[in-house]
């Protein structure tokens, strides 16, 4: 749809296969869902084909449609950018490849050169790296989007990330984080309010509200803007403030953090920041101001991460033990999240560190060429040899399922509630 905002002469036809056709779940279900994603392709004319392989999860398809494309229009130019293609293009140059580019970082730009016939494709696969910006909101507003639920509306307010969270792929990107300003992101969120008056807008950005005077101004204007609509975003710990708290105590608005550990050895490892101790203190009195405030906030915890030892798991253990016994009643619920080896990502670029330091093995090193239940396969990480010949490779999950039962009981009842009934994630 970009193209089409773009280059005024672009006939664009979207297709999102999973919203269009379903998650396919068995083997069966796969070759059914791709006969009747080639029929949909087969039905429509294109010259140039843009493949968003936005994770590593998918790698497959993406190579499956460009090899489909390629069957149906030999002639056809196939481009392919997203996370994956940005961390390891290498994974789509091999010979006889059917992508002709492949684009790291944003794509806007070198796609548009590409359809206005500006870059010429040659034999081999050509990688093409932007590296500037182009966060362009005249874009986002003159784009016909597809919605597929018409209660829900995800949108981008920024891009990137400035922290090294070693276990991210965010970083194979760079560490810059790009906003439109507070006028254009409130056209923004006008326009999706107007044409689509969704019940719920998630703001997808990878760290919600960096920037404090963008984050304030952005609530405040939020506030006063008055939309009967709930709010949903995820940041950190240390990216949020009083001021900010006030605004969202009168929006129906659930912020969640990426916390992750409450070890601060497993902090400082995951190099998620450089005072453990005091980010810890944040989190114990944010929670609690949130409480007060009736403000819904779920924070959630990365176990089996490289490093992980049977002493930093009791670290953490003890410490949320204790951070629970000092609530009453608490308007947070944490989430619990296997670790998963990601190419893009420190310990993806640096692994043999972390096999020299703690012993860390990854049994399927490209699970993303694997086929099968690839989630499985991507967390499929010996931690540190300590914890294996520890024999608690699975305590950790265990306590923190112990630990999130007494969380629910500690949630006011309406929260409960809608949890229980599937309202709220």
């Amino acid at each position: 749809s970009h193209v089409s905002a773009t280059v005024p002469n672009a006939e664009v036809t979207t297709y999102e296969f999973d919203n269009m056709l379903g998650f396919p779940t068995c083997d069966t279900e796969v070759e059914l869902f791709k006969e009747k994603a080639q029929s949909l392709l087969e039905k429509t004319s294109f010259d140039v084909v843009g493949i968003s392989c936005w994770s590593s999860f998918n790698y497959i398809s993406s190579v499956w449609t460009a090899k489909t494309c390629k069957k149906i229009n030999p002639a056809c130019t196939v481009v392919v950018g997203g996370y994956h293609p940005t961390a390891v293009p290498s994974d789509f140059t091999y010979l006889f490849s059917p992508f002709d580019f492949v684009v790291m970082n944003e794509g806007e730009h070198y796609l548009e050169k590409i359809c206005r016939g500006e870059i010429s494709k040659t034999r081999k696969t050509q990688v093409l790296n932007e590296q500037n910006s182009l966060l362009n909101p005249k874009i986002r507003l003159t784009t016909d989007f597809t919605i597929y639920n018409n209660k829900m509306f995800g949108m981008y307010l920024s891009r990137g990330c400035p922290y090294e969270c070693g276990y991210c792929m965010e970083g194979c990107k760079g560490r810059s984080w790009k906003y439109f300003s507070i006028e254009d992101s409130m056209d923004f969120l006008e326009d999706v309010v107007h044409k689509w008056n969704p019940k719920k807008i998630l703001f997808n950005d990878a760290c919600f509200g960096v920037n404090p005077i963008w984050r304030k101004k952005f609530f405040k204007e939020l506030v006063n803007r008055d939309y009967d609509i709930q709010y949903w975003a995820e940041t950190r710990i240390d990216c949020i403030d009083e001021e900010s708290l006030e605004s969202l105590a009168e929006l129906d608005f659930q912020l969640d953090f990426g916390i992750e550990t409450f070890s601060e050895q497993m902090l400082s490892i995951m190099n998620k920041t450089k005072n453990p101790k005091k980010y810890l203190e944040l989190l114990s009195y944010y929670s609690q101001k949130m409480d007060e405030r009736e403000i819904r906030h779920n924070i959630y915890v990365l176990y089996n991460h490289p490093g992980e030892t049977s002493q930093t798991i009791q670290e953490s253990i003890l410490w949320l033990e204790n951070f629970l016994d000092q609530k009453n009643e608490t308007f947070m619920a944490f989430m619990e999240e296997h670790y998963s080896y990601f190419p893009g990502s420190d310990i993806y670029y640096n692994f043999s560190n972390y096999a020299k330091r703690f012993g860390t093995r990854v049994r399927h090193p490209e699970w993303w060429k694997e086929k099968g239940d690839q989630h499985r396969r991507s967390r499929q990480v010996i931690p540190s040899d300590e914890l294996v010949q520890s024999g608690k490779l699975g305590y950790y999950e265990q306590e923190l399922k112990r630990l999130s039962e007494k969380n629910f009981d500690k949630m006011v009842p309406k929260i409960q509630k809608k949890i229980k009934e599937g309202q709220l994630k």
